[in-house]
């Protein structure tokens, strides 16, 4: 049976097996593989993808790939945005090429979500958040269904029409901070008003799950706390995470767009002083980042691409590892798996949104999808405050008993 997939205007035949799943994608991302494993060499494609294991139908991303039921405008955006990727992920050794499997692999995947998910669609960051999870060594098919994991499960509510659940976000991130960190939000909070900047950067931050804000193997790394634990707590402990040895430089800062400025550099301050180098010489060159920009000079940023890629392939052969980790990385996560043991642990995070939907309700919160309501159900003071009489009950019958 030839299969076929809809192209921009046009039909194009599958070599055969290429959609079968025995194929990873992934494998073109990164020459050695160094990204598809754990720290302690498990494999992510085989971890990540059991967080799709209840919502996994057999055959439907086949069939909306032969269906193709995106929009001209839907496909337009994921063919201006396809090259952004590439160029992005670059340093990594992500081939992202016209006429690549890779390429190709990563519109499948944008394109079936668009059909999937016609309510939400096509949003751009997913690009970025797809591309990652090839980079991570997933299979066309495993990186889709990842990527409705993501979307629907980890962050329900972010990409829909108002946005009502990031809203929701960025207040709790910002009742965190202030909870924990408290002379960090007091002062956020005196910068700007209405918490201006914890929104900014945590919309940032969370929105692109710190894909592009981190270095490749420290998101990598919170990625796998993500999936474990099948909640976006450990988004919420990396961002307390980032902020607290920042902790004196933002006080110092008295106006709001230093401390933004501040703020948005703390992610690529946690990458090794060599990693630091390269990132700095790539944001020289001016052709290159028009490149970049502009997603239509689609041969510009190939050839880009192809450089870095060079460039990856020869430090593997000489032996160096593109993959090797900082001391700041390593203590970030140390700092960030504290705080899901404390603070930030799935259930105590769980707890703290309730809170914020019952006791600091916006009117943005009707807008909240019902499957967040469902699984965090406004909780009031009076409503904590019968809990603990209840509590105090069972405890004295028990002991009456």
């Amino acid at each position: 049976r030839v299969r076929l997939r809809r192209r921009v205007g046009t039909m194009e035949r599958l070599p055969p097996g290429e959609m079968d799943g025995s194929r990873v994608a992934g494998e073109d991302a990164a020459s050695s593989g160094a990204w598809h494993r754990t720290r302690d060499g498990g494999s992510r494609r085989e971890a990540w993808v059991k967080i799709a294991r209840d919502i996994r139908v057999p055959n439907h991303y086949h069939a909306l790939l032969e269906l193709a039921g995106e929009t001209p405008e839907t496909a337009a955006q994921i063919e201006k945005d396809l090259p952004r990727t590439g160029a992005t992920f670059a340093k990594q050794g992500f081939r992202l090429n016209p006429g690549e499997p890779t390429w190709r692999a990563l519109r499948n995947i944008l394109t079936a979500y668009a059909a999937h998910d016609p309510e939400t669609g096509y949003v751009q960051s997913m690009n970025f958040q797809a591309a990652f999870l090839v980079l991570a060594g997933l299979d066309e098919e495993d990186a889709f269904w990842c990527l409705v994991a993501l979307v629907t499960k980890i962050v329900p509510g972010y990409f829909s029409e108002g946005m009502a659940a990031a809203k929701l976000d960025q207040r709790v991130f910002s009742r965190l901070v202030h909870q924990h960190l408290p002379a960090v939000g007091l002062h956020l909070e005196t910068i700007a008003p209405d918490n201006i900047v914890p929104a900014i950067i945590s919309s940032q931050w969370l929105l692109t799950l710190f894909v592009n804000v981190l270095p490749a193997g420290a998101t990598m790394r919170v990625w796998d706390r993500v999936f474990e634990s099948e909640t976006r707590a450990p988004l919420f402990a990396c961002a307390l995470a980032l902020l607290e040895p920042a902790h004196d430089a933002i006080l110092a800062c008295d106006e709001m767009g230093e401390t933004v400025e501040l703020l948005q550099s703390l992610g690529q301050e946690t990458q090794s002083d060599e990693n630091a180098e390269e990132a700095d010489n790539s944001a020289g060159g001016g052709a290159e980042d028009a490149a970049v920009r502009d997603a239509d000079e689609v041969a510009n940023v190939s050839l880009m691409t192809r450089k870095d890629s060079e460039k990856t392939a020869e430090k593997n052969d000489t032996g160096a590892s593109f993959s090797s980790t900082s001391g700041k990385e390593d203590a970030l996560i140390a700092r960030m798996d504290a705080y899901l043991a404390g603070a930030c642990a799935p259930l105590s995070f769980l707890k703290e949104v309730s809170r914020e939907r019952g006791r600091r309700r916006r009117p943005s919160d009707d807008g909240l999808p019902e499957a967040v309501k469902r699984a965090v159900p406004a909780v009031t003071e009076i409503d904590e405050l019968v809990d603990g009489l209840r509590s105090d009950l069972r405890d004295v019958i028990g002991e009456g008993a």
